[in-house]
């Protein structure tokens, strides 16, 4: 899994490209490399119940954006696993003084000790790297409190190879899983909504942004590969407008008996 976190690491290194997010995000800016909005995320955790002292787990977590943005809005305990070392260190130091957060070295699918420890579970775009998609349905309905729930965001195309062309290193099975069924077929009870005009937004202004700063990506990725970085981008919103890439929110809920969630929800 070592290669993962490698490939990951080198997709992620370029500090121009923090002018690019600060100009996206703005005050909602974390040094997040996710193309979500941080408001989207954080309503659906909390449509789902996440509030004061549940416990959540940020399933790849990157850089501890979401989990900080939970733990110091809604009052969530985090725990984020990310199998990069460059990640945890800079999750630590995002989340700083805020209380609730704790990050670890970890594949997202090592369920060891945390049988039923979980009120959500939550993945913004680590599901492309799983190795064995499997492994990793089985993981996380283990892990789950009774009640709880899955909260993913996957981005489907009619060719699953677009995916790995999209994003250089993940994984070719992760990105010809039907996720849905599988969560269904491990006992999970999955709703989807579809979120593309929420992407193909994130990526009008992704796209601008990273335009306008140009000069700045060039200096540290080159000409070339600049060109690359923004044929990626502008391929995944022709795909939006030719109707062969979507964005979908997958919900799953582990049905077993469990008390009102509200009461799970405390400290």
């Amino acid at each position: 899994m070592a290669n993962v976190a490698a490939e990951y690491d080198s997709y992620h290194s370029v500090p121009a490209l923090e002018w690019v997010g600060a100009a996206v995000f703005g005050d909602a800016y974390l040094k997040q490399k996710s193309s979500v909005w941080p408001r989207d995320v954080l309503d659906a955790a909390r449509s789902l119940g996440a509030g004061h002292g549940c416990r959540v787990l940020d399933a790849g977590c990157g850089n501890g954006w979401a989990s900080t943005l939970l733990a110091r809005e809604l009052g969530a305990q985090c725990t984020g696993w990310d199998l990069s070392p460059a990640n945890i260190a800079e999750a630590r130091e995002l989340a700083g003084g805020v209380a609730g957060c704790c990050f670890e070295v970890r594949d997202m699918a090592d369920s060891d000790g945390y049988d039923r420890s979980f009120d959500l579970i939550l993945s913004i775009g680590s599901l492309y790297w799983a190795t064995d998609p499997a492994r990793v349905a089985v993981a996380w309905n283990t892990m789950l409190r009774p009640g709880g729930s899955v909260l993913t965001l996957i981005t489907h195309t009619d060719d699953p190879a677009g995916i790995a062309e999209m994003l250089p290193g993940t994984s070719a099975a992760a990105a010809a899983t039907d996720w849905p069924a599988l969560f269904e077929g491990h006992g999970l009870r999955v709703t989807t909504a579809d979120r593309t005009d929420r992407f193909a937004g994130w990526l009008d202004a992704w796209l601008v942004a990273l335009h306008d700063h140009e000069a700045a990506v060039v200096a540290e990725m080159g000409a070339e590969g600049y060109a690359a970085f923004e044929r990626r981008f502008s391929s995944m919103r022709r795909g939006i407008g030719e109707g062969s890439l979507r964005r979908l929110e997958v919900r799953a809920l582990a049905d077993r008996p469990t008390t009102a969630r509200g009461d799970r929800c405390t400290a």
